[in-house]
């Protein structure tokens, strides 16, 4: 289950941070409770302003300015996302089937992005400081590889919606540009749910926060 939960958070990590600073494995699961969740129950809406997701008892406003990526926008993403990767030498796909929401301030590149799998399996609080602690292993190897630079803070734990995410503060550098990111990781039955926070001009990573209700 580590590695399916690592492949898949170190993507949806990647997959708006390298498309913006351009400019524009899965494993195997191991043994575990069983669950039969059906991706068109575990899937939102965003309908005007709002994502809402009953699944994940989660609602997300955005501002203004920011606007949803329609699915060509997010295939458009994940392509992009491979060439770059592809160019640092590191053979990686985005699946742009996971994301089921992606939302992006088109000035300053800030963005939020939402991602799904269904693994079938429930996940302790260890697992998923075993989960980020690999991510930051694997962001500092593949980040080194095409030139960007993580440093990270300290795990903590924070409350998106009706649900608890586990969380990892990273500061990054990346062709001249520096950014904070957020990210969150939640299993919720037998569905892993990963939710990115990305900011290039200086705004809280708290303030992507208070957008979910």
């Amino acid at each position: 289950m580590m590695k399916k939960l690592l492949s898949l958070l170190l993507a949806a990590a990647l997959a708006l941070t390298l498309t913006a600073c351009a400019g524009g494995s899965d494993g195997e699961s191991e043994g575990g409770e069983s669950h039969t969740a059906d991706p068109g129950e575990v899937r939102g809406v965003a309908e005007g302003s709002t994502y809402k997701n009953d699944f994940l008892e989660l609602k997300f406003t955005k501002p203004d300015s920011w606007t949803f990526a329609t699915e060509d926008e997010i295939a458009g993403i994940a392509g992009n996302t491979h060439d770059i990767l592809s160019e640092g030498g590191v053979e990686s796909d985005v699946d742009a089937s996971r994301f089921d929401m992606i939302a992006t301030d088109a000035v300053t590149g800030n963005n939020v992005n939402l991602s799904l799998e269904i693994i079938d399996q429930e996940a302790t609080d260890e697992d998923l400081e075993s989960v980020l602690d690999a991510t930051e292993e694997q962001l500092l190897e593949m980040g080194s590889s095409i030139g960007m630079n993580y440093t990270f803070g300290e795990h903590s734990k924070v409350t998106l919606g009706g649900l608890e995410y586990h969380k990892l503060s990273a500061t990054a550098e990346f062709r001249e540009v520096t950014f904070e990111q957020g990210c969150y990781v939640t299993v919720k039955d037998g569905v892993l749910i990963n939710i990115t926070a990305t900011s290039y001009d200086g705004t809280a990573i708290s303030d992507f926060e208070a957008m979910f209700s």
